[in-house]
């Protein structure tokens, strides 16, 4: 089972620092998971030539899940890679890259996943029966590509305003310079969970069926494909065209794709 989250969107301002192709690897989805609602949060420091990222499961720092330190002096030049090992026996590790350093930067709001068992439980109380459930991870593996697939589709349709496609980036190539899609963009991403529950769903009881008839699994799966199709039909996302100026926002319909700023 795979518990990895590629996906996580730091909402950094880049004027400070600026971080890529995050990696975070068993997280829980469930209630005694490491995240608020999905979210995590992040520091990082600068003693001479080295940084340190703190990831922390409060807006507070007082409660460290990993970190992980790498020499920066030539990050204008080289993105460096920061590996990330476990803190507290929180069993989450990962990496990620810095890509720019101008100032210590703390309490970084960092979106891990879309949803998690909490959310989803709303729409299927009973996730613990389900046999595509993890009795130490929860749904984390189907919360992790429901985020994944939803902020793919929302890169695709939202293009021009978040300022190119995403992709899954292949980790055996060398780290390119990634400033684009810039999810940072999205205000308010809970407009997304909806869409995120609904695929989490549509994944798991798909998932959960391994007959060619029809079965209960089958429907509910058809069910959930439904509605993450109207719900993602609903979306009228708020957006930042300068995700560093929080004055800036506006917002686009998925409908017709019309972008209108406010001031």
């Amino acid at each position: 089972m795979s518990n990895t989250f590629e996906y996580p969107i730091a909402y950094e301002d880049r004027d400070a620092i600026r971080t890529s192709r995050w990696q975070l690897n068993d997280i829980k989805t469930l209630a005694a998971g490491p995240t608020n609602d999905g979210w995590l949060w992040f520091s990082l420091a600068k003693v001479g030539d080295t940084a340190t990222i703190t990831v922390f499961s409060d807006d507070a720092g007082s409660s460290s899940i990993a970190s992980g330190t790498g020499d920066i002096s030539d990050v204008e030049t080289t993105p460096v890679k920061i590996t990330l090992t476990e803190e507290s026996s929180s069993g989450v590790t990962g990496e990620l890259y810095v890509e720019a350093y101008t100032a210590d930067a703390d309490a970084i709001p960092l979106l891990v996943s879309l949803c998690i068992d909490k959310h989803v439980s709303i729409h299927y109380a009973k996730l613990t029966e389900l046999p595509a459930f993890d009795a130490t991870f929860g749904m984390a593996e189907h919360c992790s590509a429901a985020s994944s697939i939803v902020l793919l589709l929302v890169s695709n349709l939202y293009n021009v305003q978040l300022g190119g496609f995403g992709a899954p980036e292949d980790r055996n190539l060398s780290p390119a310079d990634r400033l684009v899609p810039d999810f940072r963009k999205i205000v308010t991403p809970q407009q997304l969970r909806a869409a995120a529950v609904h695929k989490t769903l549509e994944l798991a009881f798909f998932r959960s069926h391994d007959m060619a008839a029809d079965t209960m699994y089958s429907e509910n799966g058809d069910r959930h494909k439904e509605l993450y199709d109207e719900a993602v039909g609903a979306w009228n996302l708020t957006i930042a065209a300068a995700p560093d100026d929080t004055l800036d926002a506006g917002e686009s319909a998925s409908a017709s794709f019309k972008f209108i700023t406010r001031n």
